[in-house]
């Protein structure tokens, strides 16, 4: 008797909604999932385990899972048994196999996002929390940047007790990287698909966005935004003139990354050697299957900077053809989306173009920050797509 009253409580929609509230804001505004340690675990690992359970209960009450979604979990696990298994083979320790595949987990969230997101009350309660989140990051990056350059925060009093971490890199002692941050590119285009554009927030995002001193993101943005301009707009006669202004806004952005005297070499040299050790490990076979869990190079045995680097070096094309099928089934599902939900279905569509593009300099797509927001777009989509109506054309720029 007591099971049926526990699986209940659990998935009572008032419960189920305050779980992916508060699910949803710790991945955003988390950032890595290592800022906040209850016991043994983070406070991440705890919500996906009660997440994972109530997805699984309520598949076990007899819910239906989508058949694209039910295919995405299904090829899944079968890559993550077949790369642990190579690994294994490949003598990688069960430790270090462990610590790879646990980031991938963050997969199976999809069962209780599809469970719980049902409406499109669900999805705009999705937009709202990407909008606060890129806004609060914004907001408490911007003031902390200024409080520090202007001496009113000493750089030791804030670099001491965040630097353990591991969540947050620093660009000499004026600016810093935070992991979290790539949700302010996501929330960047939430209002920038708006009908009427908050222009004070977009500029306090792009601001914030540009003073994090990140390459990566600033490369992200123009390339996600000049997608958007020449695929779903087919704006192709300003592309020249958007493409003039964006090359001027990067040279002078470059410049201004040299003359702060920010280091970047050593980084990019990393990458460089990455590169050629996993060019250097290539097999007939590994090109396909990779070579396991477990197995990194000399200079990154655990994780590399460049996702499809690590994904290709460990799962071969099996493990990179598992991400294009799923960004194909994000644009799949935009597509399906007409009438006045086009335009809230671009800005999923480009957030997760975003994580894509991040993912060539940044471990974002293989790692729950990024896999929850490509998981979020499919889910959302899928159910503006089935409440969708009119003629699927785009409702003004």
């Amino acid at each position: 008797m007591t099971t049926p009253n526990i699986s209940v409580r659990i998935t009572n929609p008032v419960s189920l909604r305050f779980l992916l509230v508060v699910a949803l804001l710790e991945i955003f505004l988390g950032g890595g999932g290592r800022l906040i340690d209850i016991g043994p675990l983070s406070l991440r690992m705890y919500l996906f385990m009660l997440t994972f359970s109530c997805g699984l209960m309520m598949a076990a009450s007899g819910a239906g899972l989508n058949k694209n979604f039910f295919y995405i979990l299904l090829s899944a696990t079968l890559l993550l048994l077949i790369s642990s298994w190579i690994g294994y083979v490949n003598d990688a320790s069960i430790k270090a196999i462990t610590d790879d595949v646990k980031p991938l987990l963050a997969i199976y969230f999809l069962m209780f996002l599809y469970f719980t997101i049902k409406t499109e009350a669900d999805v705009m309660l999705v937009v709202r929390l990407i909008r606060v989140s890129a806004v609060v990051l914004a907001c408490l990056y911007i003031v902390t940047f200024v409080l520090i350059n202007l001496k009113l925060i000493p750089f030791r009093s804030f670099y001491d007790p965040v630097a353990s971490t591991e969540e947050f890199f620093f660009r000499g002692e004026f600016a810093f990287f935070y992991k979290g941050f790539v949700y302010m590119c996501v929330g960047l285009f939430f209002f920038l698909m708006e009908k009427k554009v908050n222009k004070l927030i977009v500029t306090i995002l792009v601001l914030a966005i540009v003073l994090t001193f990140t390459r990566g993101f600033i490369v992200a943005i123009v390339l996600t935004y000049l997608a958007y301009l020449l695929f779903i707009k087919k704006s192709g006669s300003r592309i020249v003139l958007y493409s003039l202004m964006i090359s001027i806004v990067i040279i002078s952005l470059w410049s201004s990354f040299h003359d702060a005297n920010i280091n970047r070499q050593a980084s990019d040299s990393a990458r460089i050697i990455q590169v050629q050790e996993v060019v250097h490990d290539v097999t007939p076979l590994s090109i396909f299957i990779g070579h396991g869990f477990g197995i990194g190079v000399p200079s990154r045995p655990d994780k590399m900077e460049i996702a499809y680097l690590e994904i290709f070096h460990k799962q071969g094309l099996m493990g990179i053809s598992f991400w294009v099928i799923l960004l194909a089934l994000t644009t799949t599902l935009y597509k399906s989306v007409r009438g006045e939900n086009r335009r809230l279905a671009s800005a999923f569509l480009l957030a997760v173009v975003v994580i894509y593009v991040q993912s060539f300099t940044n471990p974002y797509v293989n790692n729950p920050i990024g896999i929850t927001m490509i998981l979020l777009s499919c889910v959302c989509l899928n159910v503006l797509a089935n409440n969708s109506t009119g003629d699927g054309q785009e409702n003004g720029a």
